[in-house]
């Protein structure tokens, strides 16, 4: 819905802006929303990985019907300094794509810089 199409784009500012509050915020506002619809789920993921709240997003990973979002926590493991965590997850997907096996490589050298 159009209504859908807003809250994803403004967890995707809250996200760029790094704003978790009020990221939090527009959760709370529409919580029924979030386990029907992919796109906001990603946007919360997003958000809450932007942000180093990698409790949240696990939390609300485990509770989504669709799990094809790996690649938004491979970034997050990533950008919250995190490489073991990435390259754990890599090995867990059976059939990794382009975009992830490039994660994979970037969280290779992240690691070596540790």
């Amino acid at each position: 819905t159009f209504l859908n199409f807003i809250i994803t784009h403004a967890l995707k500012a809250c996200a760029n802006m790094e704003d978790l509050q009020r990221g939090s915020t527009i959760r709370r506002l529409i919580s029924s929303c979030i386990k029907d619809d992919y796109y906001i789920s990603a946007s919360l993921i997003h958000l809450y990985m932007q942000c180093g709240d990698i409790t949240n997003a696990q939390l609300l990973f485990d509770t989504t019907t669709k799990k094809n979002i790996i690649n938004i926590f491979l970034k997050g493991y990533i950008k919250n300094n995190q490489p073991n965590k990435a390259i754990d997850l890599f090995n867990e997907i059976k059939n990794p794509n382009e975009i992830i096996i490039n994660l994979l490589f970037n969280a290779c050298a992240q690691q070596k810089n540790h």
